[in-house]
């Protein structure tokens, strides 16, 4: 089954997300069983929201790589929020900047 996680860090910075991407050395791509990812400012910190394929690949990422970076550049925990993913869209083929 498909989640998506909600992350609401209040007083992050766009900065220190970005560090905590690049901590986690993923290439500039998505981590394992990430289907989507963004991120964006919010008026009191950063959210970002992960679309995963399942609860366990979102567990393991947590463990694996997110906890690991976030406590090494001393972030604070963010709020998260689950939810079951009903359906994923993807762009139509013909849409402008789809390769």
């Amino acid at each position: 089954m498909q989640i998506a996680r909600i992350f609401d860090g209040p007083g992050w910075t766009l900065e220190q997300y970005d560090r905590l991407i690049e901590r986690m050395e993923l290439g500039g791509h998505s981590a394992p069983g990430v289907l989507f990812h963004w991120a964006a400012k919010t008026e009191g910190g950063v959210r970002a929201v992960d679309v995963y394929e399942s609860r366990e690949a979102a567990d393991r990422l947590v463990q694996e790589k997110v906890g690991p970076a976030s406590a090494e550049l001393g972030l604070p925990l963010p709020q998260i929020t689950e939810l079951e993913v009903h359906s994923v869209l993807s762009p139509s083929p013909a849409a402008p900047g789809v390769r």
